[in-house]
C-alpha cells in the first residue's frame, strides 16, 4: 500500500447530484462514487459496490406504517416530500408516478435533512434510497418496502488506466 501512496493522491470532492455530472470526465476525475443509472460515464470501468432500494419513509404514526409492504397504487393520495427536482431519486419517482398513472401531490421539495423532521411530524410520506436513511437516527420514523420493488447499485467508477488502485482499494 505505501507504494500506492506514493503513486497516488486523494483528493475528496463531496458534489451535489448535478454537479456531479460535470466533474465526471477524464480531466477532473480518476475515481467516483453514484449511483448506477444516475449519470453517463462510458469512459469509466465500474465495480458494483452496494445495492440499494427505494423505500416509502413515513411517521410511525401513519395510516400505512402498520402495513408489511406498500403497494405504489396505494400512494395516490398521499402527500409527498421529495427530493429536489435535480436528483436522480426525484426523477425515479416521476417515472414511478407516469408507470402507476398519477399526478403526486407534492409537499415540499428539499435536502434529506430538511426531508426527514417533515416526515417525523407526520407532514407526508417520502420515497427515498435506504442506504440514505442509514446515516440519520430517525427514532420517529420507519420504512417500508415496495410491492413493485425499485433497486438501484451504487457503483465505483474509475479509469481504465487506475485498475492497479482499484484492485488495492476493494481488498
Amino acid at each position: 500500500m505505501n507504494q500506492l501512496q506514493d503513486k497516488y493522491q486523494l483528493v475528496i470532492n463531496e458534489c451535489e447530484e448535478f454537479q456531479i455530472r460535470d466533474e465526471i470526465n477524464p480531466k477532473n476525475c480518476d475515481l467516483a462514487i453514484v449511483r448506477e443509472n444516475s449519470i453517463d460515464y462510458k469512459n469509466y470501468c465500474s465495480k458494483v459496490i452496494a445495492h440499494d432500494e427505494l423505500v416509502v419513509v413515513m411517521s410511525k404514526n401513519h395510516h400505512l406504517a402498520n402495513n408489511k409492504e406498500i403497494d405504489f397504487n396505494d400512494l395516490q393520495n398521499e402527500s409527498f416530500l421529495c427530493m429536489p427536482k435535480h436528483t436522480y431519486i426525484y426523477q425515479l419517482f416521476n417515472e414511478l408516478c407516469l408507470k402507476y398513472h398519477f399526478q403526486p401531490k407534492i409537499m415540499m421539495n428539499a435536502r434529506i435533512e430538511s426531508l426527514i423532521g417533515s416526515l417525523q411530524s407526520n407532514q407526508g410520506i417520502s420515497l427515498l434510497m435506504k442506504k440514505s436513511l442509514l446515516v440519520f437516527n430517525h427514532p420517529n420514523l420507519i420504512y417500508k418496502s415496495l410491492k413493485q420493488p425499485v433497486f438501484s447499485n451504487i457503483v465505483l467508477l474509475y479509469k481504465k488506466s487506475h485498475q492497479e488502485l482499484i484492485n488495492s482499494l476493494m481488498k
